[in-house]
């Protein structure tokens, strides 16, 4: 999609008028009549990337010089290593996984955060109606490694005081389907689900015991990276992406109505009650001015290190690449985007 000359005069309020596009390098027709970079972005959620969908559909990209193809990839691990070998240079992804695959020596730096929380709510069957009842009972993810695992165990640890390999059994489900599968048959009383699960969970009669989002862990969800070797031959390419993708916040963030017509193609669904659950779930959640947070990258690399004693080396400076955010922060921007808003 061509960026219109309203997407082109967008894109140069956001960096500050004529002066901004100077910065860049590009005269204001020249910037609208130069041929668009055309690379590949895979994302692995079906429902977080409303940021990276709104810049794509509003033109964002397009009047930054972009033209990215999102392509959908289910499972972190396929993600890194389509990041890894230069197929898709820019991806959006969950954090623990990609950060298992940093550990063990992949060239991956975290350039943003999208997520930086837990989105997930522990459902459970009506029986258990305290923390205190999970003990001895079956919880179900959906893989091991998998950030629903990853989370519940993080919570069980730090916030309940329970031991997630003695205390309780966690088993594996495949998806979530699988999970509300295994809670009507009763192989799991309780499981960390998103939206969608939850709300088919709820209709069968299970019920959300705690939302885990609120508990007020530190945890590196979701965010956007690359390599450092991508960075070295492309900085200006992964500015001008970073600058698409603040705006995709912001559209996501206050146009309520285009967030949610957004949702309901990539999500693919029309049921309303959903599409204004996952909107609950990220307005308030992607963050403004995105920095990864960095407690939460070493919240996940503590983890790791329990079965990757390397691990212990790294400490999460050593995966983010804060420049192209804070650029956008110093420079007013963001602040530019929002006035008004």
């Amino acid at each position: 999609m061509q960026p219109t000359r309203r997407d082109v005069l967008y894109g140069l309020l956001a960096v500050g008028g004529l002066a901004g596009a100077d910065r860049l390098g590009l005269a204001p027709a020249a910037w609208a009549q130069a041929p668009l970079e055309r690379f590949k972005v895979v994302y692995s959620s079906a429902t977080s990337g409303g940021p990276l969908w709104l810049a794509q559909e509003k033109g964002r990209f397009q009047a930054h010089g972009l033209d990215p193809e999102l392509i959908f990839i289910s499972g972190t691990t396929a993600v890194v290593q389509s990041t890894v070998a230069g197929e898709s240079p820019i991806s959006y992804a969950a954090a623990a996984a990609t950060l298992n695959a940093a550990v063990s020596g992949a060239d991956i730096v975290f350039i943003a955060g999208a997520v930086n929380t837990i989105l997930y709510d522990l459902v459970v069957h009506p029986s258990i109606t305290k923390v205190e009842d999970l003990k001895g009972k079956v919880i179900g993810v959906t893989r091991f490694g998998a950030s629903s695992d990853f989370s519940i165990r993080l919570v069980l640890e730090k916030k309940w005081g329970l031991n997630p390999e003695k205390d309780v059994t966690i088993r594996q489900m495949g998806d979530n389907r699988g999970i509300v599968t295994g809670l009507q048959t009763g192989s799991v009383h309780a499981a960390p689900l998103t939206s969608d699960a939850r709300l088919r969970a709820e209709k069968l009669g299970f019920k959300t015991l705690v939302d885990l989002g609120g508990l007020g862990i530190d945890y590196q969800h979701t965010a956007l990276l690359t390599t450092r070797g991508f960075i070295k031959k492309n900085e200006d390419t992964v500015r001008r992406f970073m600058k698409a993708f603040v705006e995709g916040i912001h559209l996501f963030r206050t146009d309520k109505a285009a967030a949610i017509a957004i949702l309901s193609k990539y999500a693919k669904t029309t049921d309303t009650e959903l599409l204004e659950a996952y909107y609950k779930d990220y307005a308030n959640v992607f963050p403004k001015v995105p920095y990864p947070t960095l407690k939460g990258i070493q919240t996940i690399l503590d983890d790791i290190a329990k079965s990757k004693p390397e691990a212990k080396k790294f400490k999460s400076e050593d995966f983010v690449d804060l420049r192209f955010v804070k650029e956008l922060e110093e420079s007013g921007y963001i602040d530019r985007l929002y006035r008004g808003a």
